[in-house]
């Protein structure tokens, strides 16, 4: 991991390539490189996976900052220049000389993070298709609410939460069973329908 590139260590965590027993000691490394410069310097391969490790490691804070910047780079400058897509360069609507694309995955992945962590809707490599669900959400009380809805090919996959004080009120629909893992690693069965979770002290 030399030089200490916020990319290398983003793959080395996301891809399993890290000495076992160092991931909390990198995952902290990338923490710090992100605070000591103030904004992600990740690469079209790596920014996919930056957020989800954030979150994965326990840097929730550091991810709603990432989310919340304005400056450049960062996903709120790109729609602050005008764009309602997340564009292939940074500076969005300021490359809209026909050089770059206007609707790109590469920085738009973030989306897929929002659906995957903040709305916890994850797939289980043994139940393709979202035959089973697994439901894994990440709370930011920052955001104070959220809320997203996923069309899979098993049915609609609908999720919302909000804070009342300190508690997230958690609520799903689905049309298949589901499995739902709450932030202190408990989990919980739930059949098809909808439901409502009070998740404590957040």
């Amino acid at each position: 991991y030399s030089p200490h590139l916020q990319s290398a260590l983003v793959f080395a965590l996301a891809f399993g390539l890290a000495p076992a027993g160092k991931e909390k000691a990198l995952a902290a490394k990338l923490n710090e490189a992100i605070l000591a410069c103030g904004h992600l310097d990740t690469g079209y391969g790596s920014t996919r996976y930056l957020m989800n490790v954030l979150c994965d490691y326990g840097y929730l804070d550091t991810a709603f900052m990432l989310l919340d910047r304005t400056d450049f780079p960062s996903w709120r400058y790109i729609l602050n220049t005008g764009a309602t897509t997340m564009t292939e360069s940074w500076n969005g609507m300021a490359s809209s000389d026909g050089s770059s694309s206007m609707n790109h995955f590469a920085l738009g992945s973030v989306v897929g993070w929002m659906f995957e962590y903040l709305g916890g809707i994850r797939f289980e490599r043994s139940s393709p298709g979202f035959r089973h669900i697994v439901l894994q959400p990440c709370f930011l009380p920052q955001i104070g609410s959220f809320r997203a809805r996923y069309d899979s090919v098993s049915g609609p996959i609908s999720v919302s939460w909000k804070f009342e004080g300190k508690k997230a009120i958690y609520c799903f629909e689905t049309e298949q069973n589901v499995t739902l893992f709450l932030p202190d690693g408990v989990s919980r069965d739930f059949p098809a329908g909808k439901h409502q979770v009070t998740v404590d002290n957040i």
